[in-house]
């Protein structure tokens, strides 16, 4: 019968075991920077225990900002007990009534689902989230990943402000995942890439999030007036488009045009088609922005 080892280590496996690991990338003196600009938003945590087991997630893996919209938990003992040395994260979190204005100042926003369904294409696994989302963290740009809670998840309009989504890979059986556990897998995949990732220094500015939900909000008011999407159900149709131009990923000065053009056609709803006079024209704001 082979003996069971012990997990007393001598030195010689321990520094073999050390040098493995940084060969590996995987020691890290310092949490790198870039971590510093992604957010962990919590929309309804519940749970006490899950909140402070978020943040210590959160906390091993040099994440250190933590929104909290409209939480239904009280800051409990057991709280303190189970975020440890990481409570401090829970004490300068962030509190918002509603998502979408949690969201503003943020140019990439991730939401977590585990739900499969029609308009829930824009899916990325936890390690390609990584690939993709630390090069685009150049400058000032910020990301937000946003978790459920507990029970339900994030809601179809909650979702619709997210402009990726990301799952992660669990056995078909049992897909369902605790809030601290699903936030320790995407910090852990990002951390573990950030310490090589150069961001990428471009001349494209990402409208933020905030800018962006104006731009649908101005479609959705004109596309209503000409008659383009459905009175009844118009957030099927803004459901699609937020869908395009989330993939387009439009900078700044796009997103002005996009808006001036809105506004050409506003225009000429009012000037042209409800009064007949095709004489003269708008006047514009810079960039095509009204």
């Amino acid at each position: 019968m082979t003996a069971i080892p012990t997990t007393k280590q001598s030195a010689t496996s321990k520094s073999f075991i050390k040098r493995g690991r940084a060969e590996r990338g995987v020691t890290v003196t310092q949490h790198p920077p870039i971590m510093e600009r992604i957010a962990v938003v919590l929309v309804r945590p519940g749970g006490d225990a899950n909140v402070g087991q978020t943040a210590r997630a959160m906390k091993n893996f040099g994440l250190r900002r933590l929104l909290l919209v409209n939480p239904q938990y009280t800051e409990t003992e057991l709280c303190k007990q189970y975020a440890t040395s990481a409570y401090d994260i829970v004490e300068r979190a962030e509190r918002f009534d509603d998502l979408e204005q949690a969201l503003a100042g943020f140019h990439y926003v991730i939401g977590t689902t585990r739900r499969i369904g029609k308009f829930r294409e824009r899916f990325c696994t936890s390690r390609a989230l990584a690939d993709w989302l630390l090069p685009q963290l150049a400058g000032d740009r910020r990301a937000a990943i946003v978790f459920g809670n507990e029970t339900s998840g994030l809601s179809k309009p909650e979702l619709d402000l997210c402009n990726q989504l990301v799952e992660i890979a669990t056995d078909p059986g049992h897909r369902s995942l605790n809030l601290a556990q699903a936030v320790v897998i995407l910090a852990y995949e990002l951390f573990s890439r950030a310490a090589d990732v150069s961001p990428q220094i471009d001349k494209h500015h990402p409208a933020s999030h905030d800018q962006l939900q104006r731009l649908y909000e101005h479609m959705r008011r004109i596309y209503l007036e000409v008659g383009f999407i459905d009175r009844h159900n118009p957030e099927r149709n803004m459901r699609v488009l937020r869908r395009l131009y989330s993939r387009a990923a439009p900078s700044l000065r796009e997103a002005r045009i996009l808006h001036g053009i809105l506004a050409d056609t506003e225009w000429y709803i009012n000037h042209v088609c409800k009064t007949g006079e095709r004489d003269g024209y708008r006047e514009m704001a810079g960039d095509g922005e009204s």
